[in-house]
């Protein structure tokens, strides 16, 4: 005799039915690539080229696009796990607790993870075979037919309809769970990955809109910006009988720095200000907010 969890009960053996629970790809959902000027938008200060600002909401984005993306190493100081890897491990722990709760109840099992299908989790699906009683089954089976034969009845269609009661009762006690699985792995993935109003879509809306925040205000900055001023021409002197020697300039030392700023500066203006062939234009870079940002330099030669 078998019973099945997910369908009538009958006495006649069933073929195994279709899983139980057939679940979505959850964690196969790919989200947007992350654009890597997210956190790299800056601007300058009005009050000069050398005072720089970074953009307001870069902090914010940051915080964001880790918590989207994930950010740092595994297992080393600081790591932020991505939002696939956190949707994975809530699955997971759902499974769990659904696969523990389903312990003596027999023909329901987990199916093993498949290694060859890296965005699949086949481990979160179950199996059942109906033709298969569990150790509740076995005891529900046992106890009715004890009552049947205390009252005289062991031999009676009585007993039969005891014992298709007790399959019943435990049958609803295991579909009570699967259900109760099925309803939570789907919330969590639809928390999540809801095109329309999942975390994954919320989270990528907020990071758009406050880098087109910052984005504009850099544009704003830089069109505030001054001009570098441009070095003022010594006013002619009254031609004399002796051509006195020319003044010196003031000795640079080679590598010095002559001016830093966030934008290429132009070899017009580094003429105008150094003197032709007296500098050179470098490009490094400087931590702003905890990110690593371009900065030109010129430097004496």
């Amino acid at each position: 005799m078998s019973t099945n969890y997910f369908n009538p009960i009958t006495y006649i053996p069933r073929a195994p039915t279709q899983t139980p629970v057939r679940l979505p790809n959850q964690t196969s959902v790919t989200l947007p690539t992350a654009n890597p000027n997210w956190t790299t938008v800056t601007g300058y200060s009005p009050i000069g080229p050398n005072n720089q600002a970074a953009a307001p909401n870069q902090g914010n984005i940051a915080s964001l696009a880790a918590g989207l993306y994930g950010s740092g190493t595994p297992g080393q100081p600081g790591y932020v796990p991505g939002l696939n890897e956190r949707v994975a491990t809530q699955l997971g722990q759902a499974r769990n607790n659904a696969r523990d709760a389903l312990r003596g109840f027999g023909g329901v099992s987990f199916r093993a993870d498949d290694p060859s299908t890296p965005n699949v989790d086949e481990s979160l699906m179950m199996d059942y075979r109906p033709d298969q009683l569990g150790r509740n089954e076995r005891q529900a089976v046992l106890s009715a037919r004890a009552q049947a034969n205390a009252r005289g009845m062991l031999s009676s269609g009585f007993a039969d309809q005891m014992v298709g009661s007790a399959l019943q009762r435990v049958g609803e006690q295991a579909r009570a769970i699967v259900n109760q699985y099925s309803n939570q792995i789907n919330e969590i993935a639809n928390r999540n990955f809801d095109p329309l109003t999942g975390l994954a879509v919320q989270t990528l809306g907020q990071i758009q809109s406050l880098y087109g925040a910052d984005t504009q205000w850099a544009a704003t900055q830089e069109l505030q910006r001054p001009a570098p001023t441009p070095a003022a021409t010594p006013p002619a002197s009254e031609p004399v009988s002796a051509t006195p020697p020319p003044p010196s300039t003031p000795a640079r030392a080679s590598g010095s720095t002559l001016w830093s700023g966030r934008s290429q500066p132009t070899t017009t203006w580094a003429d105008s200000q150094f003197g032709p062939g007296n500098y050179r234009i470098v490009q490094e870079s400087q931590i702003v907010n905890g990110r690593r940002v371009p900065k030109w330099v010129v430097r004496a030669r």
